[in-house]
């Protein structure tokens, strides 16, 4: 699919070798709003700082952010799977996530862990190059969920996550 660069100028003398120079030194592809016409009709390079969104795999929600910065970017995913087991629900239960969750403390982007009231929260992060394309962000999240979806099916089989099954 082409892409097509508009430029504009707000000085008809101006002499457009330094957009065009500009874009023509840039990566591709180019972020979305990754520049503007600035004041005096040149482009300037804008950095996006943070894309954040929500998506469902196998029945659970998840968030995502990426965020850009000077030196590269980091794109994050996590969801919150519901509250630990309690003991009278099955003490078993309670130590097996117990252990899930230690279990994430030596991975390199892999988390399980547990934050407000007792909710155990499933999240993994990573570095990227560019965090500010659709097609980095989507081919790392992508990745991030192949990494937790073993993780997040074992914990539903501890009755945590959307597809958790009720005790009977």
């Amino acid at each position: 699919m082409p892409m097509r660069v508009t430029v504009s100028f707000v000085d008809p003398s101006m002499q457009p070798n330094e957009n065009i120079s500009l874009l023509a030194n840039q990566k591709l592809p180019l972020a979305i709003h990754s520049f503007a016409v600035g004041d005096d009709g040149r482009l300037v390079k804008q950095l996006l700082s943070r894309i954040a969104f929500h998506f469902t795999f196998d029945g659970t929600q998840f968030h995502a952010v990426a965020v850009q910065g000077e030196d590269g970017g980091l794109v994050e995913i996590w969801t919150d799977l519901g509250g630990i087991p309690y003991s009278a629900e099955g003490v078993a239960r309670r130590t097996d996530v117990a252990e899930i969750i230690y279990a994430t403390r030596d991975l390199p982007d892999v988390r399980v862990s547990v934050g407000e009231k007792q909710h155990v929260y499933l999240s993994a992060n990573t570095a990227v190059e560019n965090a500010t394309t659709a097609q980095a962000i989507l081919a790392t999240v992508t990745m991030l969920v192949a990494q937790t979806r073993p993780w997040l099916e074992l914990l539903n089989l501890y009755g945590l996550g959307m597809r958790a099954k009720p005790a009977a």
